[in-house]
């Protein structure tokens, strides 16, 4: 009995715990707008495109800047969490 009761706390307690990790996460929408410009001035689309290491992703460094933005002008700020540097094989608009 003793050991039911500790596995039925255990149960309930990871259960409240999965309930909490969907409901306090934001879903992602890969298809929602996303630029971002380079050093040199340059715009690129990344919409749909997940930051990482490669050469068809994104970094964002130095924090405290804008990262990327949700319309080609830049007026509407997305990730403020650093500066865009684009992999070598994005392209800019325009380009």
């Amino acid at each position: 009995m003793k050991n039911s009761v500790k596995n039925l706390l255990r149960a309930g307690v990871f259960a409240l715990a999965a309930v909490f990790a969907f409901a306090f996460t934001q879903p992602v929408d890969l298809f929602q707008p996303k630029f971002g410009m380079d050093v040199n001035g340059n715009i690129y689309d990344v919409t749909g495109i997940t930051p990482g290491p490669g050469a068809n992703q994104y970094n964002c460094d130095l924090p405290a800047t804008t990262c990327t933005w949700a319309d080609e002008d830049l007026s509407v700020p997305l990730e403020t969490n650093g500066r865009f540097v684009p992999g070598s094989g994005l392209q800019p608009i325009g380009e």
